[in-house]
Order: structure tokens, then sequence, then C-alpha cells
């Protein structure tokens, strides 16, 4: 045997096992960061966005809230072009972090959907802290969206939905582009069910981390058509 072949297995299985504990301590990092960023939030802001587990409807229709951070958040933003020509919707609004994000910048349009209630009702406590009163908020199941889409050209999702329903919302998606011709783009965080949106005739433009030290985080960037 090649004494470079016998030397090279430990340490390839070295590096992996450090890979995975890299992983770990980033993983570890961003919760931890997260906490404290949510209850410094809730103490000072009196903004909640504490992720919530315990949802009203069944999983079969959505998945529990997570909310954003604001370093992935910009991260992603960061390859989206003229934003102040888009209109911004977020599928899933949760408690609203990633509408008060959006609004730090200048669309010319903000709107999202959010099935729970309590999240909704959440959500809209904390706009009106912020002072966002204009934001077009849905408090539906987003499979029940039309028309409504139409205004929009940049969505975002934290993986809110299971693969049969995301499914659904694209093609409403593809049938608002339909309606009125124009490019949308998605950005999709955590994206477990990227096979649905490519099915759906959607294209995978970019794949990032969440940035540095949020790299746990991995963001799709998908356009239509």
């Amino acid at each position: 045997m090649n004494d470079r072949d016998g030397d090279s297995s430990p340490r390839a299985r070295g590096l992996a096992a450090a890979k995975v504990n890299a992983r770990r301590v980033h993983g570890i990092y961003y919760e931890l960061k997260m906490l404290v960023s949510n209850y410094y939030l809730l103490l000072f802001k009196g903004v909640d966005v504490r992720s919530d587990k315990h949802m009203e409807f069944p999983l079969e229709e959505g998945l529990w809230h997570e909310r954003t951070s604001r370093r992935t958040f910009e991260h992603a933003l960061s390859y989206v072009e003229s934003t102040d020509q888009r209109s911004f919707f977020d599928l899933g609004s949760g408690k609203g972090h990633a509408l008060i994000l959006a609004s730090r910048h200048p669309f010319k349009r903000i709107g999202g959907v959010e099935l729970s209630t309590k999240l909704h009702a959440v959500c809209r406590n904390n706009l009106k802290k912020h002072g966002l009163e204009g934001v077009d908020l849905h408090q539906a199941n987003a499979k029940a969206l039309g028309h409504e889409l139409d205004d929009y050209d940049l969505f975002f999702l934290f993986n809110p939905f299971p693969g049969p329903v995301l499914a659904e919302v694209a093609r409403n998606i593809v049938a608002s582009v339909r309606r009125r011709e124009r490019e949308v783009t998605l950005i999709y965080q955590n994206p477990r069910c990227h096979r649905e949106l490519l099915h759906e005739g959607f294209t995978c433009r970019r794949t990032l981390n969440g940035g540095h030290l949020d790299r746990t985080q991995r963001v799709n960037l998908y356009t239509y058509p």
C-alpha cells in the first residue's frame, strides 16, 4: 500500500470532523445570538419576534414560526437590484420581523400573509409600535391568495410551508405573472422545498449562506420566468 494513501485517510477524517464541529459551533453561536436579540427587542423595544412552535393549524398547512436575522435578511437583499422599484411581500409573515426589516428599504409597497391568527395579531402590534400603518397585511392561507399577489414582484419566505403548500403558492405566483407580466424574484431562506419551486418553473439564480457568522442559514434566490 502506498504510504501516502495510508496517511490521507486519517487526515481526511480529521478534516471532515473539523468541518462538522465548525458547523456546530456556528449553529450554537447563531442560536445564542438570536436568543439575546429576541429578548433585547422584547425588553427594550416592546417588540415580540420570538420563535413560536405552538401553531393553531395542522402541519399540513404550515410550519412553526422562526424569525429571520437582520444579517441574513440584509445579506440576501444585497443581491436584489433596484429595491426602490420593487414591491415586497412576505409569505408567512409571522410576527412581522421581515416586514420591519423591509420597511428600512425604499420599496414601493410592502405586504404579507400569515395563516395564524395569533401571530397575525402580534405582527399588527409590532408594526404599530414601529409606526408602520401602511403595510398590506392578510390573515389568510397563502394558498388562497390570487389577485392580491399582482402588485408584488419580490417575495420572501423563511421555510413557512410544507412542499404541497409551497407548490400551490408557487402556482399562484405563476398565474399572477400571467395576469400581470413582470419578472418576480423569490428569496427563500432554509429552502427545504427547493424542488417544488423548480418543478413550477422557477430558476435558482444564486445560493448563499446567511452572511458572516450566520453560516448555518442557507438562502436561495429564484426568478420567474
